[in-house]
């Protein structure tokens, strides 16, 4: 780094995630030395305090090697592909930041996600997965229904139902002895990643006969899994408004409520709302150039022409996946903004 400096080389920077599992550097007794541990905090500060950095911690070397692909496409104009899973990462901010801040409080926690269908909610928790979860999009899977999981008036069987399909989604095969959440939880110790299960429901449609199984499962699941080490799990409640006027509030405030320590494991995202066109300047000025003036050029561009002033997630998606489109295909009108 110091020889860096003084050949004024330019010095990109990045900081592994707060809360991502990396094995510690350790002296031949295999413990972090605390001088080493001092050491290594003073210097983050120093290049944090100097240097432009990534603004999101990496979770994992494929996470490190996109974020030093697309610096290296910002400040060099290589030919490099921005990445189609970016989409994903426009605004949200206000519930990205709330997450952060509650992903770490326990290994199980429940993430309740609410707002019209137009604003795409499953696409705010396929971004949670993709860059926090370390995970691919090829292990997300579909999101269950209560239809689904409510098979019966009993609730053990209702349980025992749903325990075995995530096994099945997890593993592709049904050899799940033990059908309590303990079994369960024994079972998936295997698995060396972050377990997502997502449950989709009609915000209007979510009844009492759902909220009490929820209360229950997530209760139970919470307690257990304090007790049996393993990788972090996230149950997604996503609460889609199909048929505004929204009372997902109301349904969301009754069931914490309900929920004993409902503060340690079960926690509501703000609702999703309409964007505007500064969001999408501010992920043009993230991922493609730091240069307003050019970003306010791109802007003006075809894939954002049409939008309104205001406008729903379902439109931005639309936009954006045209414009990373256009721009691997180094269409040139955005090459003679940025170059």
């Amino acid at each position: 780094y110091r020889k860096a400096e003084a050949c004024q080389k330019r010095i990109l920077a990045f900081f592994a995630d707060d809360v991502a599992d990396f094995i510690a550097d350790s002296d031949a007794a295999g413990n972090p030395l605390p001088e080493y541990q001092t050491k290594l905090e003073a210097f983050k500060i120093t290049v944090r305090s100097k240097r432009l950095t990534h603004p999101e911690g990496f979770v994992s070397a494929y996470h490190l090697a996109l974020q030093i692909s697309e610096s290296l496409m910002r400040s060099a104009l290589l030919s490099t592909s921005l990445d189609d899973s970016r989409r994903y990462c426009c605004d949200r901010g206000q519930q990205f930041s709330h997450y952060l801040t509650i992903r770490g409080k326990s290994r199980f926690k429940t993430i309740i996600i609410h707002g019209d269908t137009r604003e795409l909610g499953l696409n705010l928790i396929t971004r949670l997965c993709l860059f926090t979860l370390n995970l691919t999009e090829q292990d997300i899977n579909p999101p269950l229904s209560f239809e689904e999981i409510l098979t019966s008036h009993d609730y053990e069987k209702c349980k025992a139902s749903l325990l075995m399909t995530l096994y099945y989604k997890f593993f592709q095969n049904t050899n799940l002895a033990d059908l309590s959440i303990s079994g369960f939880l024994q079972a998936i110790a295997p698995l060396n990643k972050a377990l997502a299960v997502t449950v989709n429901s009609d915000d209007n449609k979510f009844n009492d006969v759902q909220r009490a199984f929820l209360l229950r499962f997530i209760h139970e699941f919470y307690e257990a899994a304090k007790t049996i080490p393993g990788q972090p799990l996230f149950l997604f409640l996503y609460l889609e408004d199909l048929a505004p006027p929204s009372s997902s509030q109301e349904r969301i405030d009754k069931l914490m409520a309900e929920l004993p320590n409902a503060d340690q494991f079960c926690h509501a995202l703000p609702q999703l709302n309409q964007l505007s066109r500064m969001e999408l300047k501010k992920w043009l000025l993230q991922y493609v150039s730091a240069d307003e003036g050019c970003v306010q050029e791109l802007l003006d561009l075809d894939p954002f022409t049409g939008l309104a002033a205001d406008f729903t997630m379902k439109d931005a998606n639309a936009s954006l996946r045209r414009f990373i489109k256009k721009f691997n295909q180094q269409d040139p009108a955005i090459l003679d903004i940025i170059s």
